[in-house]
Formats: structure tokens, sequence, C-alpha cells
């Protein structure tokens, strides 16, 4: 009589329910630990973007100005202070311009930008801009 009652039952083993609980927990762990992982690139993305708009605005900013003239400055861009430093690479060459009687200098410069992030250091980059001078 006792084995009918058992042949009857119907449901899961207390096994079966441990087992599939253990395979629901570790699926749900690493869905979420890709869900972090997804939103920790994500921030990491908009913080370059950040910074790379940045950048491009002040390589606008720094197309204005002539190094022979200005070498150095800093400013502040989309919250993010930077400061630029231009040292000349390539030796002054005279150079004769058609439209105008009187001679030019032009020279290289390297001008190195460093770009402080809050709470997050420095970064740097360098670009090479022409500068001029008039030869008297």
């Amino acid at each position: 009589m006792r084995s009918n009652f058992y042949k009857n039952q119907h449901g899961f083993t207390l096994i079966e329910v441990l087992v599939a609980s253990t395979i629901v927990i570790m699926s749900l762990g690493t869905i979420l630990q890709l869900f972090s992982s997804g939103l920790s690139q994500n921030h990491k993305v908009g913080q370059l973007a950040h910074l790379l708009s940045a950048q491009r605005t002040i390589v606008a900013k720094l197309e204005q100005i002539n190094p022979a003239k200005q070498e150095k400055g800093k400013g502040v861009v989309q919250g993010l202070s930077y400061q630029w430093i231009a040292k000349i690479t390539e030796p002054y060459q005279l150079v004769y311009q058609l439209e105008n009687d009187f001679p030019r200098e032009l020279a290289i410069y390297n001008i190195t930008v460093d770009i402080t992030k809050p709470r997050q250091g420095k970064y740097q980059f360098i670009l090479q801009r022409l500068g001029w001078r008039n030869k008297e």
C-alpha cells in the first residue's frame, strides 16, 4: 500500500527543485554581470566622447592663434581646464608671397595640450601648426 502512495504522487523532488533553482540563480548572476559591464562600458564611452568633443573645440581655438606670437595659454572648455605650450621644431624658412612685397618667415611648432579632468587625472595630445613672422 505504501508503494502505491508514492507512485500516484505528481510533482518535483527536492533535488530537482534545488538543481533548477541553482541553474536559474547562476543564469541571473551572469545576466546581471553582463548588464553591469555594459553600463560601465557605456559610462567610459560617454567620458571619451566628452573628451573628444572638448579636444575638437580646443583644436579649433588653437587654429586661430599664431604660435610665433603667443607661445602658451590656458582656458576652460566644456568644464575641462586645459593649458598649452608651443615649441618650435623646425627653424624658420624665408617665404616670399606674390601678393605682398615683404618676405615672411615660417616655422613648424609642436603644440602640447594638457587637459585636466576633475578627479580623473590628465590627458595630453600634441598637434603641429605653422608659425609666421614678418621679415624686416
